[in-house]
Formats: structure tokens, sequence, C-alpha cells
């Protein structure tokens, strides 16, 4: 598995005014401000085929509406990169953070792990842009 220094590291929200949100928060956070993470403004649900396979992490900081990460997401993780992300349980209001592995080329969903349960979450939700 190689480490994540080799991969590209995006902030993905889908207002200019949560991008720099996450931005600043990045900046002044003394002992991280100086990591490689783009800001980028985008629908999280439209697929972005530039950036499929290149991200060795993603965290999600909305909550998907299904027990699973948006699939355009999951695309743009490299081999072996990971994506965090709170999902709803699909009981009542509750969510879960999961963690999905990327494991191989394509896009169906045997390249990807099981979506592992990490804890419980709670978001406000990922939208649709």
């Amino acid at each position: 598995r190689r480490g994540v220094a080799e991969f590209a590291v995006v902030g993905i929200d889908v207002t200019e005014e949560l991008v720099n949100l996450g931005r600043c928060n990045l900046q002044n956070d003394e002992s991280n401000a100086s990591l490689p993470v783009t800001f980028r403004c985008e629908d999280a649900w439209q697929l972005c085929h530039p950036d499929d396979g290149e991200y060795g992490f993603i965290a999600v900081s909305a909550a998907a509406p299904c027990p699973q990460p948006p699939m355009a997401l999951l695309q743009r993780l490299a081999i072996c990169g990971l994506l965090i992300c709170p999902v709803s349980t699909g009981q009542d209001d509750e969510q879960c953070f999961v963690a999905v592995t990327r494991t191989g080329p394509g896009i169906g969903t045997d390249n990807f792990t099981e979506p592992e349960v990490l804890c419980p979450a709670k978001f406000v939700p990922l939208v649709r842009n």
C-alpha cells in the first residue's frame, strides 16, 4: 500500500463559501497547514472523468442519503485509495461513518471493499447541485 503523500488530496464542496471555509480551516491548523490539499467546488454526485483514479484519500463531510457513498466519488479513488463518508443507516435519522477502499480498476462495485462501519455520525445531507 502506497503512502498518502504519493497521491493528490482534494476537498470538494457544493458551494464556494464552504470551499473557502475548508481552505481557511486547513490554513489555521498549524500542524497541517503545509499539506498539499486542493479544494474545489463541484457536485460530488456527478462523474468527473479527469479525476478517475487520482486520489489516495477522500474525506466527505456531508451524509449520503443511502448506506453507500456516491459511486462518482468512489471512482475518483486510486487503487488502494480510501474514502471516509457519513451515510444514512436507513433507520430513522441515524447516520454512521463508513470507510471504502478501492481494490481494482473499473467502475463496478466489485472494485471496492464493502463499506466498513466506523462509528455513529451526524452531518448535513450530501446535496446535489
